[in-house]
C-alpha cells in the first residue's frame, strides 16, 4: 500500500472506479514494441497502485470547485474519465514525442495507447481530437501540476529498484545530481550537400529578382525568375544521379 504525501487541503474528493478494459495482445518478435509495452504497463501500475491517479482527479475537482454531492453518477464518471485521459494522454504523448495532432492521429489505431488511456469499449473507440489534447495539456494549474510531478519523483525515489512496478532498475535512483549536455544543440538547417547549396543560392538570387521587378526596375532576363528557379531545382536534383553514373 502506498501513502499520499499531498500537503494540500482538499475540500472535494471523488472516488474513482476505473472501467474494465480488454487485455493487451501478446506480441512476439518485436523487441522495441515489447519494451514500450512493458513501460506503459509499469506506468499504469504505478498510477493506479500509488494513488497518483486518484490525487490527480481530486486536485482537478478542487481546482474547479466541483462538489460531487451535487453531481449525478453520470456527471462524476464523465469528469473522472476526462481527468484520467488528461493525465495518461499527456504522459503517453510525451513518451511518444509527438505533437498533439500526430498523437491524436495515432491514438485510435494503437491498441497499446487505447489500453493505456482506457478508451477502448465494446461498441467502439472513443478517442479525442487535437483541440482536446491541447486542453488536456493545461488541465491543472502550475502549482497542482508541480505537486503531481513531485509525487511521481518521490515514488520513483522511494521505491527505486523495489518491485513496485518492476522497472528493472540496476540500482536505486539518485535524484541529488543531474547531468546533461548543454553544448550540443540541434541546428535547424539541412545537411550542406553541394546541389542543395547551389539551389539555395539560386533561390536567394531569384527572390531578389522578384523584388527588383516588383519595384518596377528595368531587367534584361528573358525567363521569369520563378520559372528559372523551377528549372534550376529540377536540374539540381539530377546532380546526385549524374555522379552515381560516373
Amino acid at each position: 500500500m502506498f501513502t499520499t504525501t499531498n500537503s494540500k487541503t482538499l475540500k472535494y474528493k471523488i472516488d474513482y472506479q476505473p472501467a474494465l478494459r480488454p487485455a493487451l495482445f501478446e506480441v512476439v518478435g518485436c523487441k522495441e514494441y515489447r519494451e514500450e509495452r512493458s513501460l506503459f504497463i509499469n506506468i499504469d501500475e504505478l498510477l493506479t497502485k500509488s494513488g497518483l491517479e486518484q490525487e490527480f482527479i481530486d486536485l482537478s475537482a478542487n481546482q474547479r470547485s466541483i462538489d460531487p454531492s451535487k453531481m449525478s453518477t453520470r456527471q462524476i464518471d464523465f469528469f473522472c474519465n476526462g481527468c484520467v485521459m488528461a493525465l495518461r494522454g499527456n504522459i503517453a504523448r510525451l513518451i511518444k514525442k509527438l505533437s498533439h495532432r500526430e498523437f491524436c492521429k495515432l491514438l485510435p489505431d494503437s491498441q497499446l495507447l487505447r489500453w493505456f488511456l482506457n478508451i477502448e469499449q465494446v461498441d467502439g473507440v472513443k478517442a479525442y481530437a487535437k483541440s482536446s489534447s491541447d486542453r488536456f495539456a493545461h488541465w491543472l494549474d502550475e502549482s497542482s501540476l508541480q505537486h503531481i510531478n513531485q509525487r511521481f519523483i518521490h515514488l520513483l525515489q522511494e521505491h527505486g529498484s523495489q518491485p513496485i512496478t518492476n522497472f528493472d532498475f540496476k540500482e536505486d535512483l539518485d535524484f541529488e545530481t543531474a547531468y546533461f549536455d548543454s553544448t550540443c544543440l540541434k541546428a535547424d538547417i539541412h545537411f550542406p550537400v553541394d546541389w542543395v547549396l547551389l539551389r539555395d543560392i539560386v533561390r536567394t538570387l531569384m527572390k531578389a529578382c522578384v523584388l527588383i521587378r516588383r519595384e518596377g526596375l528595368k531587367h534584361r532576363m528573358l525567363q521569369e525568375p520563378l520559372d528559372f528557379l523551377s528549372d534550376i531545382n529540377s536540374l539540381c536534383m539530377q546532380i546526385p544521379n549524374f555522379w552515381d553514373r560516373l
